[in-house]
C-alpha cells in the first residue's frame, strides 16, 4: 500500500515542482521595462512608470497616440498620464493591453480613441490573437525566454533584470511628428442618418472595456481624433449611439475641427489620417480642459514623488524645440 501510495505521489509531487519552477523563471524573465517584445510591445513603455501612479490613460490605434500628448498636460495641469496607442490596434488586444496594465496602475479616466472600433476583424484572425493573449499571460517563460541574456545578480537584491535595459519614454507613449503634409479635400464630415454598426467582434471587446472599467470604477470616455481619411459621420452615429446607450461620454473632434482651429494644411502629417505635432497640441490643450472640467485629478507637479515627470518634461521640450 505504502508503495502504491509513493507511486501516485511521486508524480504529482514531480509536476508541482515543475509547476512552481517555471513560474519562478517566467516572473523573473518578465520585463518590467519598456523592452519592445511581444503583441503589446509599442505600449510597453508604461512598464516603466512606478505602480499606481498614473491618473489617466490613453488607448486605441496610431490615431491615438498621434493625437493627444500626456506631457503637455502634465506641463501644464501636472496630471499623469500615459499614451498606449498602437499601431492598427484591433478592440481585443486593446481590452487585453488595458486588462494587463490595470495590474499595475488605478487610472482614474481610460480615454478610448474610437478609430480602433471600427478596425476590421474576422473570427480566425482574433481567435488566434486571443489564443496568443491567452499563453502569453499564463506561459510568460515561453513569450520572455530570451531575456535570460539580460538577467544580472545583485548580492542584496538577487537575480534580476539588467537596470541598463529600463528606460522612461519622454514622449509618455505619444508619437512626436512635426512634419507636415496638407489634406486639401474640403470638408469631409457629412450629416447624415446612416448609421455604421459597430461589428459583433469589437462590439464584445468594447463592451469588455467598458465592464472593465465600471468594474475599476474608471470614468471611460470615448473620444476620436480629427482624421479626414478614418472618419465619416456614418461612424459617428454608431459610436454614439453606443455612448447614449451606455452613458458615456463621446467627444468627436471631427464635428468641433473649427473650434479646435484645426487648420489642414499645416495640422496633418500624412494628408489627413493623423495629426502631427501641431494638431495634436490642439487636441491635447482640449483634452487637458475636459480632464481639468470633469474628472478631478491631482496635480503632482509639486509633489517630489513625481519628480522624474519634471525630469522628463525637460527633456520633451527640448525634443520638441521648446521652452518653459
Amino acid at each position: 500500500m505504502m508503495t502504491h501510495f509513493k507511486n501516485i505521489i511521486r508524480p504529482i509531487a514531480f509536476l508541482i515542482g515543475l509547476f512552481i519552477l517555471i513560474n519562478g523563471v517566467a516572473y523573473l524573465l518578465t520585463p518590467k521595462d519598456n523592452i519592445n517584445e511581444g503583441v503589446y510591445g509599442q505600449a510597453e513603455g508604461i512598464l516603466s512608470e512606478p505602480d499606481n501612479t498614473i491618473d489617466y490613460l490613453l488607448i486605441g490605434d496610431s490615431e491615438c497616440y498621434t493625437s493627444i500628448s500626456p506631457m503637455e498636460i502634465w506641463h501644464k495641469y501636472g496630471y499623469v498620464g500615459y499614451n498606449c496607442g498602437v499601431t492598427l490596434q484591433k478592440l481585443q488586444d486593446t481590452y487585453y493591453l488595458l486588462e494587463e496594465i490595470l495590474k499595475n496602475q488605478s487610472p482614474k479616466v481610460v480615454l478610448l480613441e474610437t478609430n480602433a472600433i471600427y478596425q476590421t476583424s474576422d473570427f480566425y484572425n482574433e481567435f488566434q490573437k486571443a489564443l496568443d493573449g491567452v499563453l502569453a499571460k499564463k506561459l510568460a517563460i515561453f513569450k520572455y525566454h530570451n531575456n535570460w541574456k539580460s538577467i544580472t545578480f545583485d548580492r542584496h537584491k538577487g537575480f534580476k533584470l539588467d537596470p541598463k535595459r529600463i528606460s522612461s519614454d519622454p514622449y509618455k507613449g505619444f508619437h512626436y511628428k512635426p512634419k507636415a503634409a496638407a489634406y486639401t479635400k474640403g470638408y469631409y464630415v457629412k450629416e447624415t442618418q446612416e448609421t455604421k454598426e459597430i461589428e459583433e467582434i469589437p462590439l464584445f471587446y468594447l463592451n469588455k472595456i467598458a465592464n472593465l472599467c465600471k468594474e475599476r470604477d474608471i470614468q471611460l470616455v470615448l473620444y476620436c481624433a480629427p482624421s479626414p481619411i478614418c472618419w465619416s459621420y456614418a461612424k459617428h452615429n454608431g459610436v454614439a449611439a453606443y455612448a447614449e446607450e451606455n452613458e458615456l461620454p463621446f467627444i468627436d473632434f471631427n464635428l468641433h475641427t473649427d473650434e479646435l482651429g484645426i487648420d489642414w494644411t499645416k495640422d496633418t502629417c500624412d494628408n489627413g489620417d493623423h495629426m502631427n505635432y501641431a494638431g495634436a497640441k490642439k487636441v491635447t490643450k482640449y483634452i487637458g480642459e475636459y480632464l481639468y472640467a470633469h474628472c478631478d485629478l491631482p496635480n503632482h507637479s509639486e509633489d517630489s514623488k513625481y519628480a522624474a515627470w519634471n525630469e522628463s518634461l525637460n527633456e520633451y521640450l527640448k525634443l520638441t524645440s521648446q521652452t518653459k
